[in-house]
Order: structure tokens, then C-alpha cells, then sequence
């Protein structure tokens, strides 16, 4: 089984080395943008990854025009699935089918709009959040607390329930995860005791934070978050990444004349259209119940609160 890359202190020392269905979507911000983020897990983890990668040609057996020009995966290569022995040390072997990277051959030597090495993965580090937004006050228009931003779920069984909006942060040590552990050493550092603020401007990441300790793993409230991820199918983030890194991933997204086991299956919804808009740095995930002019009157009451 691979092994979990995880930790703030992982994050950075691996940074600073590399100076029914339904989808959990990755967290995208545009230039400007504000979001409200709710962490549900203290689990962080840490994987290479190939992010913006040339899709094989449409397979015959897809329809439609769905099927994207990019697509990210799980670096095969990467330290997670090296094996381990007795005593825990990583040896040069990796489990079966690892090891040699689809990705690592047929990119080698290809460079990007950057002029970088294509089959060079970069090291990303994840967590699991949910999107919050802030409630004002009708009159005054200052921050009265936050809210989780919620969206429909239909089960096996064709319920529908209402349910907080869960979103996987993809993101670099340095721009986000650095600037975000900085922002809590003004009180404790448990990730998941707070909602944040997170503003970027440019390629970095600017956090402010709220610690609300009545929603807290332990706390009554708390409740909700691990009902919905009941409902998501027991929801795991390291099975995910881990599932961008198996061969039948390669096999649907890269390597030609390969199908992946059962085929390709899931044809007709939202899930290739949503994929290349992700892989291709595409539209943010987030809330649209503010307006812009709502954000500002809300960042406007925190600076108040603060000085």
C-alpha cells in the first residue's frame, strides 16, 4: 500500500527540496478573488504531480466532445509507492505497476510555456475543506459569523439532501500552505477550529482566520461534515490522489490503445466537461450567494474588528 506524504512539516521540506457518483471538485481561484475555507481534516499530504498533461486522442468508445486536452496525475515515481522494509526505510523498489511513470517517458525533454521539463512533476500538498460564507447583518452590514456554502446530493436511493459544499486545496507549500500556517500563529495552530480567509492577488495566497470553537471536530456541530462525507461515499483524500497515480488512470487518460478495467464508463455526465476545466486552470470552484459588494462590506467589518 503506498504511504501518506503528510504534515506541514512535510509540505515545506519537501517544497523547499523541489525549490452514485459524485465528484469532489478541486478548489480553483482566480487573480482577486476572495473564498471562505473550512478545513474537515488536520490531514495534509504531500505528492508529486503532473499537472496540464496532453491527452491521448478520444478513444472510439467516448462520445461526445467532452473529452479534454489536458489532464493532471498522480506521479508513479513519486515517494509514497516506493517499498518499505521492516524497520520503515524507503528502498529503490516500488510496488507492481510503478515505478516507471508514463508521464516521465513520453514527456522527457518537451518543454512548457515556461520553458520546464514536461515529465518534471511538482510537489503539491492537500487538504480537505468545505466553502463558507460570511453572514451579514441586513442593516449594519457587518460580519455576524459564517455559513456553509451547500449544494444537493442525490443518494443510491434518489433522496436528495442538502449538503455542505466539500472541496479538495491543491496547492504549492510556498504560496499557500507557508502563508496559511503563518496566519495561525496567533492562537493555536489546529487546522480545523477556524474559517479562513483567503484572498489571492497575483500567484500568492493572503489569510486571515476566525477561530470558532464551537465548530470543531468533537463538538456537536461537527456532526454535519462527517455525515456528508458519509453520504460521498466514505470520502477519502489519499485514496483519491492515490487513484490519479493507478494504472487505469494512465490507461484512460495517456497511454493510446489501452482501456482502462470496465472501460471508460460514466459517459454522458459532467465528468470529463469538469476535468478539462480543472486541468486547464479553469473556473473557480466557490460561492456565488455575495456579491462583490457584500465581500467588501464583510472584509471592511474584520479590518474594524481588528484594529
Amino acid at each position: 500500500m503506498p504511504v501518506a506524504e503528510e504534515g506541514f512539516e512535510t509540505a515545506e521540506a519537501q517544497a523547499q527540496a523541489a525549490s452514485s457518483f459524485h465528484r469532489v471538485s478541486t478548489l480553483r481561484m482566480k487573480d482577486g478573488e476572495v473564498r471562505y475555507l473550512r478545513f474537515i481534516s488536520e490531514r495534509i499530504f504531500t505528492f508529486d504531480m503532473h499537472m496540464g498533461i496532453p491527452t491521448k486522442p478520444q478513444p472510439k468508445e467516448v462520445k461526445g466532445d467532452k473529452w479534454p486536452k489536458l489532464m493532471w496525475a498522480t506521479c508513479q515515481n513519486g515517494k509514497p509507492f516506493r517499498l518499505r522494509d521492516a524497520a520503515g526505510n524507503v528502498l529503490d523498489e516500488y510496488e507492481p505497476g510503478y515505478g516507471e511513470c508514463h508521464v516521465h517517458v513520453v514527456m522527457k525533454g518537451k518543454k512548457d510555456d515556461f520553458g520546464k521539463d514536461k515529465s518534471v512533476p511538482r510537489v503539491q500538498s492537500f487538504g480537505l475543506a468545505v466553502l463558507r460564507e460570511p453572514v451579514l447583518d441586513p442593516v449594519t452590514r457587518e460580519a455576524t459569523g459564517f455559513r456553509d456554502v451547500t449544494e444537493e446530493f442525490k443518494d443510491a436511493e434518489g433522496v436528495v439532501h442538502t449538503i455542505p459544499k466539500v472541496v479538495i486545496v491543491q496547492q504549492t507549500y510556498s504560496n499557500f500552505w507557508a502563508p496559511l500556517k503563518a496566519s495561525m500563529f496567533l492562537g493555536s495552530r489546529t487546522l480545523c477550529n477556524r474559517d479562513f480567509e483567503v484572498t489571492r492577488k497575483d500567484k500568492d495566497y493572503l489569510f486571515g482566520n476566525n477561530v470558532t470553537p464551537d465548530l470543531a471536530p468533537g463538538t456537536p456541530a461537527w456532526s454535519r461534515y462527517e455525515r456528508t462525507l458519509e453520504l460521498l461515499g466514505n470520502f477519502d483524500l489519499f485514496a483519491q490522489i492515490v487513484e490519479w497515480s493507478t494504472p487505469d488512470w494512465y490507461k484512460r487518460w495517456f497511454i493510446e490503445g489501452a482501456t482502462p478495467e470496465g472501460g471508460y464508463g460514466r459517459q454522458g455526465d459532467d465528468d470529463e466537461g469538469e476535468a478539462a476545466q480543472e486541468a486547464e486552470g479553469g473556473t473557480a470552484v466557490g460561492s456565488d450567494a455575495l456579491s462583490q459588494e457584500e465581500v467588501d462590506d464583510f472584509r471592511a467589518s474584520m479590518r474594524a474588528g481588528r484594529s
